[in-house]
């Protein structure tokens, strides 16, 4: 059966790809007057768009977020931040457990690549599949790193669908996070991890570098294992 268009598709496809063209991004009403649109139908679009990570939006200009990036680079995201697949292995065999990199991709974190012998953690980063921003240790220590009026906006956006027990645990951990430069959480059920900040091309943090194991192993060596990735993360 041929492939039919879909006018709510066209508008979401045509919304990114003129994003895409913008260097500088668009406002509402440059994305509004380009779709030839109303103002209110592109609104809900863009912020949707917003809502899962495929659009961010500063200073009220709609930007190209890191879905479509994450989606596409597999392991190679040299684009993204200056760090190997190589780089990853060789932690994964010195530290002895799973090394995973992730990004934000809206209200979550999504892993991308992924080097050691953890069939769970293997499996979320050859899927894209998303964890929760404030139940992974790399989601807390990319939203630690954001300035402190975009967090404040990102963390009301959270208020609407975390309980507020999680975000009230997040900001008791956030002095420590930005002083240690290390964030500690549960990877998955049973499965310990410690996170550092990978610096972009723009200076910001734009990956987490991820390091997790079994908890009965991790427990004690947590803090030694987030020495090593801060170490690895200042050496790139």
């Amino acid at each position: 059966m041929p492939g039919r268009h879909h006018r709510g598709v066209d508008r979401t496809v045509a919304i990114l790809e003129a994003v895409a063209r913008a260097p500088r991004g668009l406002t509402l009403t440059d994305l509004a007057r380009t779709l030839d649109a109303p103002v209110s139908s592109v609104q809900q679009l863009a912020n949707g768009l917003v809502a899962v990570g495929y659009l961010t939006m500063a200073n009220r200009r709609y930007e190209l977020g890191p879905g479509p990036f994450a989606l596409t680079m597999g392991h190679d995201w040299s684009s993204v931040a200056p760090m190997s697949h190589q780089l990853i292995e060789e932690l994964a065999r010195e530290l002895g457990c799973a090394i995973v990199v992730g990004v934000l991709v809206g209200d979550n974190l999504m892993y991308f690549d992924e080097a050691g012998n953890d069939p769970a953690i293997e499996y979320y980063a050859k899927t894209r599949s998303r964890r929760p921003i404030l139940r992974s240790s790399g989601g807390k220590r990319l939203l630690a790193g954001l300035p402190d009026d975009e967090l404040q906006r990102r963390l009301r956006e959270l208020s609407e669908t975390h309980p507020t027990a999680e975000i009230d645990a997040f900001l008791q951990q956030l002095p420590d996070i930005r002083r240690t430069g290390l964030a500690f959480g549960d990877a998955l059920p049973g499965i310990l991890a410690v996170a550092a900040g990978v610096p972009g091309r723009d200076g910001r943090l734009a990956a987490a570098l991820v390091a997790a194991g079994e908890s009965a192993a991790m427990a004690e060596r947590l803090e030694d294992v987030g020495a090593v990735l801060l170490d690895r993360v200042k050496n790139l």
